[in-house]
């Protein structure tokens, strides 16, 4: 049995181990990653809050990464609901499975993220989150990949991401936002959260057009 103290020890030698890998993935691969460090508690938290979880038969996440915001789903997933997660770091897999042994991941674009729902026999998500560094994108991969998305969403879908508060006036996230004003039918700039390196802005867009 761990004593306290031992345990606080590894609970930080295995957030660093984290920081580490998320790091030297970015420093690798900065267009896949887009940040520095995993999301934190508090950004997971906000993410998930205010969800209908109990009527989803189906959750998908996007840039799944080292499962920051995975372990917040997790807790809040309906135990009938099917859950996905996509991830296109290769760099990631290892300590993902490691943490979250029973998640289906695929290593893989969003851009096939209807063959994978066909794969995983999923009709239609009911909820999508996403942790993918939109404002870096092209203009081809944000229409390639939100087309992608409408098409396995169901109708009265969700789908909730998030923007770093200083890349909101950027050339890139305003392009986002306006492709996904024109995918869904409403898009709200719901919670800032301060307590993320960066702060970031959650964003929820509903209603599919």
């Amino acid at each position: 049995m761990l004593l306290p103290n031992t345990l606080g020890s590894t609970k930080r030698r295995d957030k660093f181990r984290e920081f580490v890998n998320f790091a030297n993935t970015f420093a690798r691969y900065p267009r896949r990653v887009g940040a520095l460090a995993p999301s934190s508690k508090v950004l997971a938290k906000a993410m998930i809050s205010g969800l209908e979880w109990s009527k989803y038969k189906a959750v998908l996440e996007y840039g799944s990464g080292t499962g920051a915001i995975t372990a917040a789903i997790l807790a809040k997933l309906s135990p009938k609901a099917t859950f996905v997660a996509i991830e296109a770091s290769k760099s990631f897999e290892k300590h993902f499975q490691s943490k979250f042994p029973s998640v289906k991941l695929h290593i893989d674009s969003v851009a096939n993220v209807e063959t994978i729902c066909r794969q995983e026999n999923i009709g239609k998500a009911d909820c999508i989150i996403s942790s993918l560094p939109w404002a870096i994108f092209s203009k081809e991969e944000q229409t390639q990949f939100l087309q992608a998305t409408a098409n396995v969403m169901a109708k009265d879908g969700v789908f909730t991401t998030f923007a770093y508060l200083q890349s909101l006036a950027t050339p890139g996230e305003r392009r986002f936002l306006s492709i996904l004003k024109d995918t869904f039918q409403e898009v709200e700039l719901m919670e800032l959260v301060w307590r993320n390196i960066p702060p970031a802005v959650v964003i929820r867009a509903t209603k599919l057009r």
